[in-house]
This record gives C-alpha cells, structure tokens and sequence, in this order.
C-alpha cells in the first residue's frame, strides 16, 4: 500500500489524517505550501512544501483537503496522485484532535471543504465555498499594514442594509449555495444596523453559515447576541493583545449564550499593504498570483465582486484605476441568461491587471509585526481612471 500525504494545514488536513487513520492508511506527511504555517506547526509528522516534496523525491497519494480543490489539482503532474476530502468523508465528524481551530468551528470548516469539492466534481452545481461581504469601512483599530487597506480610509462609510441584503441575493440567483458568508470590515460591530442585516441574512437557506470576524474590542448588545444563538452563526476573532481590550468579556459572553467561535493570535502577518504600480509582464503578473496566499478570498464590495480584498478596497479608494474586467457587477447578473459563465470564466481567470499594484501575499514570504498602530489614516496616491 502506497503512503498518503495530507495536503492542507488546516481543521480540514486534521479530518483528513483522522480518517486515513481509521482507514489503516499510512500518511507519512503534510504539505503546505505556506512556509509561515510550516514554520509554526508542531504536529507529529514532517511537513514540507509541494517543491520540498519534490526536491526530495517524497511520493505518495495526496488527500486533497483544502479548498478551491482544482488549483491544487492543477499544480500536481500526471504521476502525482490524489484524492479529495470528499472521497472519503461525507461530513465532520467528533473525536478529531483539531490544533489549528476550536472544535465547532473547526467542523465547520471541514464541512465547507466537503461541500467545495463535492461541487468540483458536480460542476452542474455552483456553491460558493466563502465570500466576504465588507458592511463597513470603519475599524476599532487602524493597523498600518492592514492588508484589507483600511488604514487609507480618511472617511469611512457603512453600507446601505437593504443594499448588502440586494447584493447576496443577487449573488445566489447565480450559485446555489453560499456555504460561509463572512461579515467583516474594518470592524463588523461598528456597524449599526446590524440586526436588521443579520436577521435577513439567517433567513436565507441557501446561505449555510455566516462568520462575524472581528478583532476583539467591541462586545455585541445581549439583543444581538441573542439572534446569534442559531448553530448558523460564529465569530472569528483575532486576538491582538492589549489591543484587544474587550476579548476576555466577548468571550465570556459567547460562552454564556452558547455562539461558537474560534481564538487565534495576530502572527502570520506580511507586508502586503503597499499600494504601487510594479509595471510586471503578463508572465510575472500570472506567477505573483499563482502564488498568492489570498487569491481565493473573495470579496463583495459595494455591489461589486472581486478576487481578493485587495483589489476591492484598492478600487474602492481609487488608489489603483477602475479595472472593469477585474470585477463582476452583482446586479447586473440578475435575469441575464448566461450569468453563470459570466460568473465561471471570471473566477477562472489567471492573470489580473490588478495584481501589479500589489506588493503580492506570497505563501512563503516573511512575517512582520502585526498591528502597528497609525495616528491617523495613512496617505496614498490616488489613480482615478477606467482601464
């Protein structure tokens, strides 16, 4: 029997190994292209990049266990074998020694990356695996190098309720399921008309789970608290220290009124907040993104969908030019025929315009020190023009 090897540090891999485990499969490793993940995990097996693999001639048959499956299918030659999480597990399951997240939302996890790969090998079906959806602009904090930008905004704004709840219903006349819609910003709990958003977006089936991810320093009205109390809500919280200020009372509180949530520090940061025109080749512009850690985050922005955050908030300060062809109007896939194409060859694309304003989030670049705090929105240069 040939060894297996997990692909993915991530609550998904630890299923994986849990399962191949039950199975009597040998897994001699992990793969993880990330050298931050690599560089902090303290698991009981080595763990090693596709290129280590490689260079050091390590075979075995992948257990496929993150999402956007299909990018990393595509990265493996003919001999490399694999098989999906979805092959062999139908949904998470108790008793995993999850490391990398809390248990419940750690199941969650698991569970979107059974239903993505579930969906690439019924491709008839279109389920979008996450997708932020930014409510506003306005942060508790003002981090230099947030790598969402929203350290450039000098006048943040929130978003129009009815129009946030237009624009994921938009959405999902194209997919058939959003399995996690995640509430971010700036800072989700600035927003002040949250309860009206949530209820209507707990409302929607075909929205699986919603995530609020915030940073720690504001705690929810118990009335808020209280619609959150649905297995369909959870929190990802950052943990930045005493910047944090009110983490311990958030806490308590969602220990209180049984809302699941997940803890992580604020490591894992990289200088990816520059924003500056690099003047890369076609050919350098499709590696930098082949190589990025955050293509696959993504984004709806004022009625826009985007690859990454990146390219949203860039646009939406008018610090990089209008790229029409880097987003896809929501609303305008209302009613039209072949808005799901439209939708498939935009997600499908491997070379972004937007991408040469950006330093780049590459899997193996180096840590730098999370949180710096700005005394005041930071300058930018602003490129206003269509291209």
């Amino acid at each position: 029997m040939s060894d297996y090897i997990i692909y993915g540090l991530c609550p998904a891999g630890e299923a994986a190994l849990h399962e191949c485990r039950k199975r009597g499969w040998n897994v001699s490793c992990i793969c993880e292209d990330s050298d931050i993940r690599r560089k902090h995990y303290d698991g009981p097996l080595p763990i090693y990049s596709l290129k280590e693999l490689r260079e050091n001639n390590i075979i075995g048959t992948f257990v496929i266990a993150i999402g956007n499956c299909g990018q990393i299918i595509n990265k493996l030659n003919d001999e490399e074998k694999y098989i999906l999480l979805c092959e062999i597990l139908d949904k998470s399951e108790d008793g995993v020694d999850y490391r990398t997240k809390l248990p419940h939302m750690a199941r969650r996890d698991v569970d979107a990356c059974i239903a993505e790969h579930s969906a690439y090998l019924h491709p008839e079906k279109m389920i979008l695996k996450d997708v932020d959806l930014e409510i506003t602009e306005r942060c508790s904090m003002r981090c230099k190098d947030c790598s969402n930008l929203m350290q450039y905004y000098e006048k943040p704004k929130n978003y129009d309720p009815d129009d946030l709840i237009k624009w994921v219903k938009a959405l999902l006349t194209v997919y058939d399921e959003i399995f996690e819609l995640r509430l971010i910003g700036g800072e989700p709990f600035m927003y002040p008309d949250m309860e009206k958003v949530l209820s209507a977006l707990i409302d929607i089936d075909r929205i699986r789970v919603i995530t609020f991810y915030t940073n720690g320093t504001i705690v929810p009205s118990d009335k808020l608290l209280d619609m959150m109390t649905t297995p369909k809500v959870g929190f990802c919280i950052t943990d930045y220290g005493k910047l944090s200020k009110n983490l311990d009372r958030l806490i308590e509180k969602l220990d209180e009124k049984k809302i699941i949530y997940d803890v992580h520090d604020s490591g894992l940061w990289t200088r990816c907040s520059i924003i500056k025109k690099m003047d890369r080749t076609q050919a350098e512009l499709k590696n930098l993104f082949e190589d990025c850690c955050a293509k696959n985050l993504y984004t709806i922005l004022n009625g826009r969908l985007y690859r990454c955050p990146f390219m949203a908030n860039a646009m939406n300060l008018n610090a990089i030019p209008d790229i029409v062809e880097d987003y896809v109007d929501i609303l305008s896939l209302e009613g039209k025929k072949d808005s799901r194409d439209e939708v498939s060859r935009f997600m499908d694309k491997t070379c972004w315009p937007s991408c040469d304003y950006c330093q780049g989030r590459l899997f193996d670049a180096g840590e730098i020190e999370p949180a710096i705090q700005a005394s005041a929105p930071v300058p930018y240069e602003k490129h206003d023009s269509k291209a």
